[in-house]
This record gives C-alpha cells, sequence and structure tokens, in this order.
C-alpha cells in the first residue's frame, strides 16, 4: 500500500467509475496533485458490481449523459471508434434478440426499424 501524503490540491473519494473518471479528468486538465481514495481496490464497489453490464440510461438526465461519456471513453481507449460502435451497436441487438426469444417480450415495428438500422450500420463498418 502506498502511503497517503498529508496534503494534496484535490482529493477525490471514490475510486469507482465516477472517481477515476473525475481524477483523471482533473489530470488532464493539468492538475497533477490529486489524490484518489479508494478503500479497497479500484472499482470493487458498486462499480464491481455492475461488471459487463454497460447500461446507460440512468434516473436523471445528467447522470445518464455522464454514463455514456464514460463508456464513450473508456471504449475510446481500447479500440476504435468504429470496432467500439458496431460492438456496441451489435450488443443491442443482441439484447433485444434475448428478450424477444427467452423472456417474450415484444418485437414490435420499432424494433424490427432499430434492429434493421443496426444491421445496415454495422454493414456499412465491415465493408467501409
Amino acid at each position: 500500500m502506498t502511503s497517503i501524503p498529508d496534503a494534496a490540491q484535490v482529493v477525490v473519494i471514490g475510486g469507482g467509475i465516477a472517481g477515476a473518471s473525475t481524477a483523471y479528468h482533473l489530470t488532464n486538465l493539468g492538475i497533477t496533485d490529486v489524490v484518489l481514495l479508494e478503500q479497497g481496490n479500484l472499482t470493487c464497489g458498486t462499480t464491481w458490481h455492475a461488471a459487463g453490464l454497460v447500461g446507460q440510461l440512468r434516473a436523471t438526465r445528467n447522470a445518464t449523459r455522464m454514463s455514456r461519456y464514460g463508456i464513450a471513453l473508456w471504449a475510446m481507449t481500447h479500440a476504435p471508434v468504429a470496432t467500439v460502435a458496431a460492438l456496441r451497436e451489435t450488443s443491442v441487438l443482441f439484447a433485444a434478440l434475448i428478450g424477444a426469444l427467452f423472456l417474450r417480450e415484444a418485437f414490435g415495428w420499432q424494433r424490427a426499424a432499430g434492429t434493421a438500422v443496426i444491421v445496415a450500420g454495422v454493414m456499412i463498418l465491415r465493408l467501409g
């Protein structure tokens, strides 16, 4: 364990997605004296409970925007934008199909149109 400094310009409490993102953005703004405090390991709290679940809809509009931004920021550090877009969109497609086939959710014209748009987009990305 690294010792905790006596003072810092900014102290971020919590090493989940919001705390880690805040510390990341502060350092990108040039604030180098940032300390991130986490009682366990990074992302071991509530962020860990959602591992693999990349939902974007939250209780408030601002929380939804922050979630969308965090997902896009994470994705851009791991793969080219076109690859990430295709992965995200095909994941939505699989979720809709699982809902219709296994959970007996309605698959109306809205989902059919959305599916067609996603498939067309993925095909365009593969061809382009």
